[in-house]
């Protein structure tokens, strides 16, 4: 099996979320996530498909950065909360070549 490398780029993905939001396809590093707006109090999931990998505690502080060190998403990179949800984040990631 022929490994994937992360390649040099790496994406900004600053987004609202609403339900269950697609922030890459395919797979993908996760670095890190930044909180822009103050959470409401709803965490935030942070999928691999449908399995959750980690969670950004609810009411985290906008200014708030969360390091991954490079964790491995091996199908695609989703993002979830409750309906309700309020805030923003910013997503660093490189795609897998």
């Amino acid at each position: 099996m022929e490994n994937k490398s992360v390649r040099q780029v790496l994406l900004v993905e600053t987004i609202d979320i609403l339900n269950d939001t697609a922030v890459i396809t395919t797979p993908c590093v996760l670095r890190a996530v930044y909180v822009n707006e103050t959470l409401s109090a709803h965490a935030i999931s942070i999928k691999d498909n449908t399995t959750v990998i980690f969670k950004i505690p609810a009411s985290s502080t906008g200014g708030t950065q969360f390091d991954f060190e490079d964790s491995k998403f091996n199908t695609n990179l989703k993002v979830s909360t409750a309906s309700g949800f309020t805030g923003s984040i910013s997503l660093i990631v490189s795609p897998l070549e």
